[in-house]
């Protein structure tokens, strides 16, 4: 993967399932369940 992640310099093997959980991960974190406008920072 070419895509920088915030585990650089980590493991190819952890990177891989890190891409893997990132998709899933980053929806959850950015959208935990009350539709609300983006004001966490992004």
């Amino acid at each position: 993967r070419h895509k920088e992640k915030r585990v650089p310099g980590a493991p190819p093997s952890f990177r891989d399932a890190w891409e893997e959980e990132d998709s899933a991960s980053q929806k959850q974190i950015k959208d935990p369940s009350p539709p609300r406008p983006p004001a966490q920072g992004e």
